[in-house]
């Protein structure tokens, strides 16, 4: 019989008749979907903080930011999320560990008016957007559904932000595009050497630096993804 009434394995506090869990086979996949059928007797965050500290503690080392950068290749995870005697969805179980790296890095106990449903509406959005949606939802006691009403909001003007930050992106990048094909032109005439002055010099200079800095600048914002671009067809 495994003790799980320890409350640095489940945050929240499981009466000891829930957290003790008969061991019944020596798979660690069928010892996950056993804990978890105990689980399922508790209320809904101390359920969803339960799973969550159970799932990463099997398969993650315990380690919320082991979770986060392996959860979506994990064998093991995928298998449980699988598995025929599951006593939850997948979605449900995927959703508790949401809930439990969110509470494991957030001040949740500052919180005294936010329910797991608040936490749910949330997970979707950067974590400054839940933490001062969360923070407002307690200070106000907004129940779920003004929470929804808001949430709403800040994604439309998210939404909003990123088209007009698209849109400059593209402004730049032409401008950018037509700065190098002037240059370009300018750089092949046959004698556009004799048109630098020591002042002219100074400014190319400065302007040349000005556009690394800001050349560098950008490509640093850019998706690790897209920072290694593949060679063109007619390159290969």
């Amino acid at each position: 019989m495994r003790d799980f009434s320890d409350s640095s394995v489940y945050p929240r506090g499981i009466s000891k008749q829930a957290a003790n869990v008969e061991i019944v086979t020596t798979d660690p996949i069928e010892q996950v979907v056993s804990d978890l059928k105990q689980l399922c007797r508790a209320s809904a965050l101390e359920f969803a903080l339960s799973v969550g500290k159970l799932v990463v503690s099997a398969f993650f080392d315990g380690e919320v930011a082991n979770m986060k950068a392996n959860i979506d290749t994990n064998v093991s995870y995928r298998k449980l999320a699988r598995h025929a005697m599951l006593p939850m969805s997948p979605a449900t179980l995927c959703r508790s560990v949401a809930i439990y790296a969110f509470c494991q890095q957030t001040r949740i106990e500052d919180w005294h008016h936010i329910s797991v449903s608040h936490i749910k509406l949330v997970l979707p959005l950067p974590a400054e957007q839940q933490i001062r949606l969360l923070d407002e939802a307690d200070r106000n006691r907004w129940p779920t559904r003004r929470l929804r009403e808001e949430l709403v909001a800040t994604v439309a003007s998210t939404e909003r932000q990123g088209s007009n930050s698209r849109k400059r992106l593209k402004m730049t990048l032409r401008a950018l595009g037509r700065c190098i094909d002037e240059a370009n032109q300018f750089v092949g005439l046959a004698d556009s050497h004799r048109d630098f002055s020591p002042e002219s010099v100074r400014s190319v200079q400065g302007l040349l630096d000005r556009l690394r800095t800001a050349c560098s600048s950008l490509e640093d914002r850019l998706p690790g993804r897209f920072t290694e671009v593949q060679p063109a067809a007619s390159e290969v």
